[in-house]
């Protein structure tokens, strides 16, 4: 065995000569992931002028530069130029510009325990009317574990638990048509979920008219949660400035 087995540190081999450029090597990896703190996760390149003993995490899947074929990896830059450090389940960091610790898993840097997904519309979104539909959320604004799937405008649950779930939509006229109301309510797994639904009624004004919905779902680990809306009597938009939904783990 030339390497310990869990930190991969440099063993001295017997008679070796120049022990010394070993023994550098093993402190140098300890100075690194001993009490790992990084100044950032979200790079997909190496920094035009680091610091010596500037650490990371690469957390992206593509990087490039100096960095490129070291996904997951810790780096660090040591006597003008970049050591990497493969990670291994169970390793934590903290990530000094999140002020946040993440855990690596075996595939990705996350963080333990937490999910905060938060979603918008990119565009007015048309429903027809006198149907529930599902919610086009395409866009994410924050997608812990990558549970918010754009294409399916939907959440996958990755940890069983509490969570406070959150939507807002607001109404917008499709020409002339003027419905006489607008729902909004939660669904888990394709059926509704939660206690009752939001409605606004009555004359719904383009721009104007909004309403929000809150409830704490207890989901298991696979739950897909979605957002549906209907409009009675005629069609509408959902503006998108105004639309937005999320969803946190809690404690």
């Amino acid at each position: 065995m030339d390497a310990t087995p869990l930190l991969a540190l440099p063993l001295l081999a017997a008679a070796q000569a120049q022990k010394h450029i070993t023994h550098n090597e093993a402190l140098g990896a300890l100075d690194t992931l001993v009490q790992l703190a990084v100044r950032d996760k979200d790079r997909t390149a190496p920094p035009a002028d680091p610091a010596e003993g500037d650490r990371y995490l690469i957390a992206s899947a593509a990087p490039s530069g100096a960095w490129a074929g070291w996904a997951g990896r810790v780096v660090r830059f040591e006597d003008g130029a970049w050591r990497s450090f493969v990670a291994r389940p169970g390793w934590l960091a903290y990530v000094a510009d999140e002020a946040a610790l993440y855990a690596y898993d075996g595939a990705a840097w996350r963080r333990p325990g937490v999910v905060t997904v938060a979603a918008r519309i990119n565009f007015d979104a048309y429903l027809s009317a006198d149907a529930w539909t599902r919610v086009p959320f395409n866009e994410a604004a924050s997608n812990d574990q990558g549970a918010f799937d754009a294409g399916a405008n939907s959440i996958t649950v990755p940890l069983a638990g509490a969570y406070a779930v959150q939507a807002g939509l607001t109404y917008r006229r499709n020409g002339t048509s003027a419905p006489s109301a607008l729902e909004l309510r939660f669904e888990r797994n394709g059926a509704a979920a939660g206690a009752g639904r939001a409605a606004a009624t009555g004359t719904l004004v383009s721009e104007v008219t909004a309403l929000g919905l809150s409830a704490v779902l207890v989901l298991a680990a696979g739950d897909v949660v979605t957002v549906a809306a209907r409009f009675t009597g005629a069609d509408g938009y959902l503006a998108a400035a105004d639309s937005g939904w999320g969803l946190h783990r809690l404690p």
